[in-house]
């Protein structure tokens, strides 16, 4: 017996239904692709928002520590100008106090008669004095250079200036004086006897002493005058 069934025949209602069903399928996965979308573009907005957001919070905290970071700099450079333009106002009244303190001094030992007080409380006899001395040895080369030399027929003493006189300063001079006497045969001979001596505005009572125990005459300024402080044990030969 035949059990094959017969297919139904194609009518316009049912072609009609499929086209319905296939259609209501594809507008629901163009809804659900779609939505799909929507969601995904969504999302893509919502993490470029937040992006953006953090970026300018980002770009407005850079600014402002640079802003700050500016005005600490800035302050900081101005306080530092303030205190430099002090210093240099503190510099410049030093350094006009000191020429005048050593044009006192020099005015004191050139002009007049300074070199007369060494005749009462030490018996040297200076009858003048010269500046810049130079000294010259065999070859007629300068060998040294006193700043101030006061002369006489049997002394000379050599001068040395200096605003505040320090060891090396003195040692200096110690050595010019022994270099003079070897280049200058009046000296070498006996012929005269040169004496030395540091002057010094700003002049330390250790510093003094030490001079003094190396053989040199010590002046001070002391106000508008000049101390003299001879060598230890000095005596005029």
């Amino acid at each position: 017996m035949n059990t094959t069934q017969n297919p139904q025949p194609l009518t316009y209602e049912s072609v009609l239904s499929l086209i319905e069903r296939s259609t209501i399928e594809f507008n629901k996965k163009l809804e659900a692709e779609r939505v799909a979308r929507e969601a995904e573009r969504a999302e893509f907005e919502a993490e470029y928002a937040k992006r953006a957001a953090e970026f300018e919070a980002k770009r407005k905290a850079d600014y402002a520590r640079r802003a700050e970071e500016d005005a600490r700099s800035k302050a900081e450079a101005d306080a530092r100008g303030a205190d430099l333009d002090r210093r240099l106002k503190e510099l410049s009244i030093n350094i006009g106090g000191i020429q005048n303190k050593m044009g006192k001094m020099a005015e004191h030992i050139i002009g007049g008669s300074f070199y007369t007080r060494f005749a009462e409380p030490f018996g040297i006899h200076f009858n003048g004095l010269c500046r810049n001395r130079e000294f010259t040895d065999a070859k007629l080369k300068c060998v040294a250079e006193a700043d101030i030399l006061l002369i006489n027929n049997d002394y000379e003493m050599a001068i040395e200036v200096k605003m505040q006189p320090t060891k090396d300063d003195i040692d200096e001079h110690i050595e010019r004086l022994q270099t003079i006497i070897e280049n200058t045969p009046m000296y070498k001979n006996g012929e005269k006897r040169l004496l030395g001596a540091l002057a010094g505005v700003i002049f330390h009572a250790n510093m003094q002493s030490y001079a003094t125990k190396n053989g040199l005459f010590v002046l001070v300024q002391n106000g508008d005058n000049i101390d003299i402080i001879p060598p230890k044990e000095f005596e005029i030969k």
